[in-house]
């Protein structure tokens, strides 16, 4: 009798700081799911359960730049057999897709697919082809691609790579003078005299947009699970600031667009019109990020402005930092559990008829503001004694009274606080005023010792 067993490989890293607890996966999954899990992670970062209760488990030394992962990968295949794959850290994505590939796995992206979700230019190209809206780009091999680009496009200009992700490896250049500094100092700094790299004016892995100016436009970001490139589930959000924003000190946030707003028709309208352009996956969850701008209106309206949303960019993906968490929230769900089931072609475990998610209310929103730290010591923060006095806000203290921070860095926690707003009947806009308000009483409360940069 042939085993009907599903069996999935995960690959996974546990590494940077997160506001977000280390999943257990094998809790996600029940018998009944016929379903065994094989785990490529961190070492030490599995759970005691997931040890027990995997088929088989492989601990390496950070997976995301371990050449092993495919080695161990192959040879769990020809063991147990492995029938699908599942990651959800963004730089495994297209390891993922070719590990498909190598081991004959038909479901799940491609390399050919998975590329168009994670290469930026060939992303942008592809929508732009299907007539949605994207900004002025160009793939980069030299500063001579830079010099073409503002022949046609004026500073400021942004430069990112490829293949990045949040605002990793992002420069804004607004001046001729920081346009020449970054071409002398910065955009070859790869090239040293050990060898390693000679040049590479000719992998394309940088890409010129013209920058969107946040002061005349608003950031939205939808997250959400596409079936067959049909949207099933989605959550669309508004960005208070940004992570750009955060990494230069400006509180980062997110606001839930309640239904009845119509801008959640808007934003859902120009979803399917993007996914529409892209290859049709069988489980697909996204994380998609929109500009809203204004240009000059034609025909009726001319000589007016209207609004359209522009792409900045789609991951295939669950939303990374606080996000899942508000989902969670909203959809009375664990999310890691929702996003693993969902990406797997698992139903929902939950009853959805007698726990109603909350977000299903017309005006329900919520919303959550990360308050980064500051550089120098931190003398004292508010403790989790200390309620928040404004209503309908959660406090969550996060960094440590007596520790120093001497600037943003991925590999760090930067956030010092967390606030949540949840509004069964509000909007948008009351929730935003709710997060301001708390945030005014947390910068009078805490403390710091200000260290000047040099």
């Amino acid at each position: 009798m042939a085993d009907t067993t599903v069996h999935i490989l995960i690959l996974d890293e546990v590494g940077t700081p997160s506001l977000n607890k280390a999943a257990s996966y094998t809790s996600f999954v029940s018998p009944s799911d016929n379903v065994r899990l094989l785990i490529i992670s961190s070492k030490g970062a599995l759970s005691d359960a997931d040890k027990a209760d995997s088929l088989a488990y492989v601990e390496l030394a950070t997976p995301t730049t371990n050449g092993l992962v495919e080695v161990e990968a192959s040879a769990l295949h020809a063991k147990h057999r492995i029938d699908r794959i599942y990651t959800k850290q963004e730089d495994l994505i297209l390891r993922a897709s070719l590990l498909r590939e190598l081991l004959g796995i038909k479901n799940g992206l491609n390399y050919q697919d998975a590329i168009l979700f994670r290469d930026k230019e060939a992303m942008k190209r592809i929508v732009k082809h299907a007539a949605f809206p994207v900004p002025s780009f160009a793939r980069v091999y030299s500063p001579a691609s830079i010099l073409q680009f503002l022949q046609m496009e004026h500073l400021p200009i942004i430069l990112k790579p490829t293949l990045g992700s949040a605002s990793a490896g992002i420069t804004v250049l607004r001046t001729d003078a920081e346009l020449k500094k970054h071409l002398e100092k910065e955009f070859y700094e790869r090239i040293d005299d050990k060898g390693k790299c000679m040049d590479y004016s000719a992998s394309g892995d940088i890409i010129v947009e013209a920058f969107v100016d946040p002061a005349t436009s608003k950031m939205y970001h939808v997250n959400g699970y596409a079936q067959n490139g049909a949207l099933k589930i989605v959550w669309p959000f508004a960005y208070i600031q940004t992570n750009l924003g955060f990494t230069t000190g400006k509180a980062y946030g997110n606001v839930l667009i309640p239904q009845s707003d119509p801008k959640n028709a808007k934003l859902l309208e120009a979803t399917e019109k993007v996914l529409k352009a892209l290859p049709t996956v069988d489980h697909l969850i996204f994380h998609l990020e929109l500009f809203e701008t204004k240009r000059k209106a034609s025909g009726a309206q001319e000589g007016g402005e209207t609004t359209e949303f522009v792409l900045c960019e789609i991951a295939a993906r669950r939303p990374g930092g606080s996000i899942g968490g508000l989902i969670g929230l909203a959809e009375n769900y664990n999310f890691a559990e929702m996003e693993f089931r969902l990406s797997n072609g698992l139903p929902l475990r939950q009853d959805r008829s007698s726990v109603a998610p909350i977000v299903k209310h017309p005006n329900f929103s919520l919303g959550d503001l990360l308050i980064p730290r500051r550089i120098g010591k931190l003398l004292s923060i508010p403790g989790s004694v200390s309620l928040c006095p404004v209503s309908d806000v959660q406090y969550f203290p996060i960094a440590k009274s007596g520790t120093e921070y001497t600037g943003f860095h991925i590999s760090t926690m930067n956030t010092a606080a967390r606030l949540v707003v949840t509004m069964e009947d509000g909007s948008a806009e009351a929730v935003q005023a709710k997060l301001a308000e708390a945030q005014n009483w947390f910068d009078a409360e805490v403390r710091y010792e200000i260290t000047l940069r040099q």
